[in-house]
């Protein structure tokens, strides 16, 4: 709420009026909520689902950037395209997951184009064969696991690695 609401009107209050609208918004239904239903109501009705969706919603930004196939180019070799199609993942999902999550398993192809509306991503990764065999990751217990231990990028190694 700090940092992508009251942050950004702060700074351009002309600009992000719609941040102080959501902000508002929200303190409004809270206390709403608070005053009818109850403080156990707002807990189980809002603040849960709020908590676990956002930390689903880390878990696939952190998944999709350090996964074990993740590659880190240096500096001096850097170049846009590598990075997104070697530095960012293609997260395997079911229909409705992807339904939910607005696609955003094919990050990869997100980062080649931040352009593209998220419902034509499949679309654009079926259309470019460059795009067919991005680094892999799925919301499997095994991989969600692997994705965890992945913490640095070793150069040395030449790969993501975990803490000793």
């Amino acid at each position: 709420m700090l940092g992508m609401g009251i942050s950004p009107f702060l700074r351009a209050p002309k600009k992000h009026w719609a941040c102080a609208v959501g902000v508002v918004m929200n303190w409004t239904l809270t206390a709403l909520i608070i005053w009818k239903l109850g403080f156990l109501a707002f807990v189980l009705g809002m603040f849960v689902p709020l908590a676990i969706s956002m930390a689903v919603g880390g878990y696939l930004f952190y998944a999709q950037h350090n996964f074990p196939e993740a590659h880190i180019q240096p500096r001096e070799a850097w170049s846009y395209t590598r990075a997104a199609l070697e530095s960012s993942s293609y997260m395997e999902m079911g229909r409705v997951m992807r339904f939910f999550t607005g696609n955003i398993g094919y990050h990869h192809v997100h980062h080649l184009n931040p352009l593209i509306p998220f419902y034509r991503l499949p679309d654009a990764m079926a259309s470019v064969p460059e795009l067919h065999d991005p680094p892999k990751t799925s919301l499997k217990p095994g991989d969600v696991l692997a994705c965890f231990q992945q913490k640095l990028w070793d150069p040395d190694k030449g790969r993501m690695v975990g803490y000793p």
